[in-house]
């Protein structure tokens, strides 16, 4: 494949300082608040900053406002997002999961490093990869969940009508859309054209953000009976979009099915069409995976 982002880490002198200048004790990561959006956006700037000496979080914090105000229903194009399960914590854990997985990789010295233009672009992807789950105004018809057979294409159609409105060139918002599609658990990510291969490692990025994140969330368990309300809703609409999507008897068939969903899908799909991004997630200063270990633990509750 030649050099780029997807390159196993090179390993410096100092990558115990540089990592430890990130402030990373064990878990800390896990512990961010991501009910508190004005929490999550500290967070997010300040490892930004020590990953890109100082540098702000730009034209990131437009969208980060426009999401939190969108899915609280104070967008009048919208309507509050109502998906019990794909709500705004969601969001916002995934976005913190990115922003890990991007400074640890960058605390081990790999390179190429990935610019901050680049990484702002998948923050924002980020941000809006759930958006498709919004109804518009004039959509009084259930909830968002109905859209879940097409709530990426719609998060990308979205994602390009928000940054346009915001000016982000052309370039910006192909990449955004790309790293969007790479959350669709049916699309194969090689399949994705990136400009760049340090864009590609970004998509990967969060297609592993985004499986990881929420099944290692502390109230994931308890969760899952709102995604069984997600899908039972969607079921009655595929037709309607010509997608069959999943389908469970109960909340005790989702309960009893998701170790399996994990081991033997999920795991491998992060092993081989995302490369093996995970393990960049673990903490440069312990050697620990916090992410995993925490989804391991919700999986063998689970098991039986």
């Amino acid at each position: 494949m030649g050099e780029s982002c997807l390159e196993g880490p090179n390993r410096q002198d100092n990558s115990r300082d540089r990592s430890s200048a990130l402030g990373y004790p064990s878990g800390m990561p896990l512990a961010v608040d991501t009910k508190s959006p004005a929490a999550v956006e500290n967070h997010l700037a300040g490892v930004f900053a020590t990953v890109f000496a100082g540098r702000d979080l730009g034209e990131v914090r437009p969208v980060f406002r426009w999401g939190v105000d969108a899915f609280a229903g104070r967008n009048p194009e919208f309507h509050a997002l109502d998906t019990p399960y794909h709500d705004l914590a969601h969001t916002l854990e995934v976005t913190v999961c990115l922003m890990t997985l991007i400074a640890r990789r960058a605390a081990r010295g790999v390179q190429p490093v990935c610019s901050e233009e680049s990484v702002r672009w998948a923050l924002v992807a980020s941000l809006l990869h759930d958006a498709g789950y919004l109804r518009a105004k004039e959509d009084t018809e259930g909830t968002g969940a109905k859209y879940t057979v097409v709530h990426v294409d719609r998060s990308s159609e979205l994602a390009r009508t928000v940054t346009r409105s915001m000016g982000f060139a052309d370039s910006a918002v192909r990449a955004i859309r790309g790293m969007i599609q790479c959350t669709a658990l049916e699309v194969k990510v090689s399949t994705v054209a990136f400009d760049t291969p340090e864009l590609a490692f970004l998509g990967r990025a969060l297609g592993t953000a985004d499986l990881v994140a929420q099944m290692a969330a502390p109230d994931y368990l308890d969760k899952l009976p709102l995604l069984f309300r997600e899908f039972a809703e969607s079921a009655q609409h595929q037709v309607r979009f010509g997608r069959k999507g999943q389908t469970f008897d109960s909340v005790e068939d989702l309960l009893a099915k998701t170790p399996g969903f994990w081991r033997f899908y999920a795991l491998p799909r992060m092993q081989s069409d995302l490369e093996g991004v995970h393990r960049f997630l673990e903490n440069p200063v312990t050697g620990r995976n916090e992410y995993l270990e925490a989804l391991e633990v919700n999986m063998a509750r689970l098991s039986p």
